[in-house]
């Protein structure tokens, strides 16, 4: 049986982005994106998924604040919350409105698709997240000139959702050389995660993401 996942996010390529890595897992199928507070109710309630990605920040304001209607709907769904800015108070308000997990956005991709299968529903473990880092700032310029064919590819195989074992698979690397390409295509970019680098990937069309 395949679990069905729901995101909820208004940055059109953040949503794509997690919407492809979920459709390329096995076991997980994208049950529907969601934008807004009034889409994700509808949606929630036309599908009735088993875990929702949900950002933590919304066009209507604090997504946290969505949890707990969310969970009114489907009261058995995971909900990991996605934030820029990883706060303790934010932490604790999402768990006391029902979220079984809090992941900022320096998380790898492997580690969002592992809470959306694993994070325990009602007891949520403390994420240990280095509370509020410094900003981000802007990804060195030129960075699409200096990628190397196989930085590119590899940032294209993680576009897919694919970890870093499935890529030395099919690029035929060990798992530690892929790893250090990977490290090489983050600190060109100046990203802080593998979902912040195909995000920017994806905003300068060096990478698609999304059906």
């Amino acid at each position: 049986m395949r679990h069905r996942v729901m995101v909820v996010a208004d940055h059109a390529v953040l949503a794509d982005l997690l919407a492809a890595a979920i459709a390329g897992e096995e076991g997980l199928v994208c049950a529907g994106v969601a934008g807004d507070r009034p889409a994700a109710l509808t949606l929630a309630k036309r599908v009735h998924p088993d875990a929702v990605l949900l950002d933590a920040v919304l066009p209507c304001g604090d997504g946290i604040e969505l949890i707990a209607p969310l969970k009114r709907i489907c009261a058995a769904a995971r909900v990991i919350v996605l934030t820029g800015r990883p706060r303790a108070d934010g932490e604790r308000s999402a768990f006391a409105a029902g979220a079984a997990g809090y992941l900022g956005r320096t998380a790898s991709l492997a580690e969002v698709l592992a809470a959306i299968r694993h994070a325990p529903v009602g007891q949520p473990a403390p994420s240990n997240l280095p509370y509020e880092p410094a900003p981000s700032q802007p990804g060195p310029p030129f960075f699409r000139r200096s990628l190397s064919p196989r930085e590119r590819e590899v940032l294209a195989l993680l576009a897919e959702g694919r970890h870093v074992n499935q890529i030395a698979a099919g690029l035929g690397l060990s798992v530690n050389t892929t790893r250090d390409y990977v490290k090489s295509v983050l600190k060109k970019m100046g990203a802080h995660s593998q979902l912040e680098a195909v995000a920017r990937a994806a905003v300068e069309g060096l990478v698609r993401v999304g059906r």
